[in-house]
């Protein structure tokens, strides 16, 4: 009786599986980048090509998700810039012109 025969697992693969889940789940491109790295290469083997298609994925994701929240966060600057600037400044108390010498005479 014959054995069957496992596939070859594909290290890369599952490494990019990995890598792609952490980047979603909080790293970002530290681990994204890789994700996407590691999946590519290990398109080159048959075995574990959903794998590496799902590590490919997420790190791109996780990618674009971080690009757009730092976009978000600048948008937020620069408003918040804009908005401060844009208040009239008060005019100042020790001005000659703002300063009412009758509201401090003694009345008899």
């Amino acid at each position: 009786m014959t054995k069957p025969v496992q596939p070859e697992a594909n290290n890369l693969a599952i490494a990019s599986l990995v890598l792609g889940i952490l980047s979603i789940f909080g790293m970002g491109p530290l681990t994204g980048i890789p994700a996407i790295i590691t999946g590519f290469m290990a398109l080159k083997n048959p075995a574990g090509k959903g794998m590496a298609i799902a590590g490919i994925v997420t790190g791109s994701l996780s990618i674009v998700l971080v690009m757009f929240i730092l976009l978000f966060v600048l948008l937020l600057v620069a408003l918040g810039a804009f908005a401060a600037s844009s208040y009239d400044t008060p005019p100042a108390m020790d001005a000659p012109d703002s300063f009412d010498s009758s509201f401090y005479q003694q009345r008899a």
